[in-house]
């Protein structure tokens, strides 16, 4: 087995997918993670700038200079949340018009690219993709400890 061709060409898949969403943060006048960060919002009404750092692996520091921008460019709110330190992040009517349009964008990309496989296919790449991950994981923390 060829380790290096193979995470090449795995790592080649992977920056390929990533274009597709930065295309479509491009075709938005978004960055990739501001996309990804709306994405979030699409899914969870409670969405916090913790859930983004934990989802998206971003320090808190880019949270907040990303919800800042979108804040400034009047997507995004802050409202208040479960207690005094946490707040919601929110869409304004023209950041819910902006989340609806790029769900609805990801989603349909999403849809036919992944209904152009079958399901068995595809639950069997999910499975490989999970497996090769937690190997992966496991891997950097036995090389680099605990926290990575």
């Amino acid at each position: 087995m060829d380790y290096k061709a193979n995470m090449k060409e795995l790592n080649t898949l992977l920056a390929s997918v990533e274009s597709v969403y930065l295309t479509i943060a491009k075709e938005n006048d978004l960055s990739y993670n501001e996309l990804m960060m709306l994405l979030m919002l699409n899914e969870d009404a409670r969405l916090t700038q913790k859930k983004v750092c934990d989802g998206l692996y971003l320090p808190k520091s880019s949270v907040h200079t990303l919800l800042a921008d979108l804040m400034r460019r009047r997507y995004l709110t802050l409202t208040e949340g479960g207690n005094k330190k946490e707040k919601y992040i929110s869409p304004t009517e023209s950041g819910t018009l902006l989340v609806a349009k790029v769900a609805a964008e990801t989603e349909r990309i999403e849809g036919n690219t992944l209904s152009s496989v079958s399901e068995r296919e595809l639950t069997l790449f999910v499975k490989t993709a999970q497996k090769l991950t937690r190997a992966m994981l496991h891997e950097v923390e036995q090389v680099y400890g605990e926290e990575n």
